[in-house]
């Protein structure tokens, strides 16, 4: 992260620009009642909170939990995991289906702030790639490859959000819109909570959001009265990522799993040739929740112990790295 700020000179008493630099990587994480204008916008990704009835429950649940027992410390197979990660970056990784992705996003959506998002998409899945690497091949150039499988995972997690931040328009605000279609004219915020199971507030918030955007309209003018609502302009038409199985169809016509476009496959290398015989269970770590249940955890406290024993052994790296990483 690099900015410029300005500070006064404690000797001098005058204002200067004090350079800020930050080695990354750098996340920022914010909240706001309303979205943050258009520049801001398109730099980052719009996550609607969930506001149920049951998700509040859990999570004040979890809070009560935090309060009797506090919070616990990282599990140690995650903190290995990752120290063993770190010791064997740096990592490269290809994506055979980049093309066929890119294409994808391309046909649904052409705002200028795909491109950055293309770069944000191609990082997550190597991402996973990485964590699955004992069960992932290597080219000939010792990159790991990634699998339909890896982008799956991201689909999932991000596919919504995606949608959310290119259209404006979450699940949430397209529910709101819906019910005011099923309800009928000179729907009010109570009705909306009504017939979305939801507090009165929070079904006036998602129909400012729709308000705003022009696919509702507040009829009552008077200033104080309960709001009238009816339909305005359509809703967008969804534009999201291409579903994984859009994808695997797609390179199965272009040329094969692994084929990119233009349908010439992938070299690759076996297990002896790059020494990795081990692979057992690590997907799971990706998701770090599952990691709360005790059993589950002994689980991976015994896998990854494995899984670092034998890459520490096939790579004979020094003592020093040893034990760093065990």
């Amino acid at each position: 992260m690099h900015y410029d700020v300005t500070v006064r000179d404690p000797e001098s008493g005058q204002h200067t620009v004090k350079k800020v630099r930050k080695p990354g990587p750098t996340v920022l994480i914010t909240t706001s009642t309303r979205r943050l204008g258009s520049q801001l916008d398109t730099r980052l990704f719009s996550l609607e909170p969930n506001d149920s009835p049951g998700h509040i429950r859990t999570a004040l649940e979890a809070q009560a939990n935090n309060e009797l027992i506090g919070v616990g410390d990282p599990d140690p197979p995650l903190i290995a995991f990752q120290e063993y990660l770190q010791a064997l970056a740096p990592w490269q990784v290809t994506i055979p289906f980049v093309i066929e992705l890119a294409a994808g996003i391309g046909k649904q959506a052409s705002a200028p702030r795909i491109l950055r998002d293309f770069a944000r998409l191609n990082s997550l899945i190597k991402s996973v790639a990485i964590l699955r690497h004992p069960h992932r091949k290597l080219d000939r150039k010792g990159r790991i490859i990634a699998e339909i499988e890896d982008y799956q995972i991201i689909y999932d997690l991000v596919g919504q959000m995606y949608e959310t931040t290119i259209t404006g328009a979450s699940l949430a605000v397209r529910e709101v819109v819906q019910a005011v279609s099923e309800i009928g004219e000179d729907c009010t915020a109570a009705d909306l909570a009504t017939h979305l199971a939801v507090n009165k507030s929070t079904a006036w918030r998602r129909a400012r959001a729709a308000i705003r955007n022009g696919w509702l309209i507040n009829t009552e003018g008077r200033k104080g009265y309960p709001a009238s609502l009816k339909l305005g302009d359509p809703l967008p038409e969804k534009i999201g990522l291409p579903s994984p199985e859009r994808l695997r169809g797609c390179i199965a016509v272009a040329g094969g799993e692994t084929g990119g476009a233009t349908g010439k496959p992938i070299e690759t290398i076996d297990e002896s040739e790059h020494g990795c015989t081990v692979a057992v269970e690590t997907d799971g770590l990706f998701l770090l929740h599952l990691l709360s249940d005790t059993n589950r955890l002994a689980a991976w406290d015994e896998a990854i112990a494995q899984v670092v024993g034998e890459a520490v052994k096939s790579l004979n790296p020094d003592e020093d790295l040893k034990e760093m990483v065990l």
